[in-house]
């Protein structure tokens, strides 16, 4: 048998057959009927900003070609606060063909 959750007894969600009435609950409606899930809305927001850069600094045909990346993203959260996150990485193309790094 499953027993249906529900977010208590109220005129938006009454008893019914599929949630019935339990005697052994207060009728004033502090219970926590069959878990703590009640009716209720709300919002957040989220605003990002960001830049990334890509930044060649090497092309010699001996060497190859390399590379710098580089990012920044910054996060505000209307619940939790800001956060920044950044990143630095970069890629080595070989002269030596299908042959590079990244990290």
């Amino acid at each position: 048998m499953q027993i249906p959750t529900g977010n208590g007894v109220t005129a938006d969600s009454p008893n019914s057959a599929a949630y019935p009435a339990d005697p052994l609950l207060n009728t004033a409606g502090n219970n926590w009927y069959a878990g703590n899930y009640h009716n209720g809305q709300g919002s957040y927001h989220v605003a990002e900003a960001y830049v990334e850069q890509n930044i060649p600094f090497m092309k010699w045909e001996r060497l190859g070609e390399a590379n710098l990346n580089v990012a920044v993203r910054q996060t505000r959260y209307s619940t939790s606060g800001s956060v920044t996150a950044w990143k630095v990485g970069g890629t080595w193309k070989t002269p030596i063909d299908g042959l590079s790094f990244g990290l």
